[in-house]
């Protein structure tokens, strides 16, 4: 059960920032380092990616260290390793640094996420996987449907600079924040994440 709250509470976190990054990361370097400096906008969606599928594994290797579980997970480094190896090699000699970054989000899909919630909800948890396979497919698709929301809707933002940037923000913070109500507002586990700030913050305003 602190695994299934948990899990979503990173997904929170974790979708919001990769939603607010993808929304504003190519506008804050063209205000701070100039237009030049922007990347392509397929290469910036291959990095919001992997940052949400390497923050999505944090909770997975924090329970197996609690759980002391390395034997059970001993071969995964090896085949992450020649996998992404691999895979980058020759990717990046056709695709260039975009092969590089999908290189290492095959590995993160077909061999961390693939094997490590076996190692910890099966042998950790003694309990199936499967329903962490289907919830983090689910949730990533929600996060991809959100930031197409927000980046449609930033597209009309009609300026540019700090202004357009805070304006970006704003849309991507709102539009996660409704979403994310809008599906999980009945869930269990969020209302047991939202009772457990509530508590953190009446505390933060009445210490004694």
């Amino acid at each position: 059960k602190s695994f299934e709250t948990l899990n979503l509470a990173s997904f929170f976190i974790y979708s919001s920032l990769t939603i607010l990054l993808l929304t504003i990361v190519n506008p804050l370097v063209e205000i701070f380092f100039g237009p030049d400096r922007s990347l392509p906008f397929f290469s910036t969606i291959l990095i919001c990616i992997n940052f949400y599928l390497n923050n999505q594994r944090e909770l997975l290797l924090t329970f197996k260290s609690s759980l002391g579980l390395y034997w059970e997970d001993r071969k995964r480094p090896i085949a992450e390793g020649l996998t992404n190896l691999i895979v980058s090699i020759v990717l990046g000699r056709y695709m260039g640094f975009d092969g590089i970054i999908i290189g290492t989000i095959v590995t993160n899909v077909c061999i961390n996420l693939a094997i490590e919630p076996l190692v910890i909800i099966h042998n950790g948890l003694r309990t199936s996987a499967l329903w962490y396979y289907l919830s983090i497919t689910g949730r990533f698709l929600l996060s991809m449907a959100v930031a197409a929301i927000s980046l449609y809707l930033a597209s009309f933002v009609p300026f540019d600079g700090i202004a357009g940037l805070l304006s970006r923000a704003i849309i991507a913070i709102a539009v996660t924040a409704a979403a994310f109500y809008l599906v999980y507002r009945k869930d269990e586990n969020a209302r047991a994440i939202f009772r457990t700030l509530r508590i953190a913050f009446s505390k933060k305003r009445n210490p004694q």
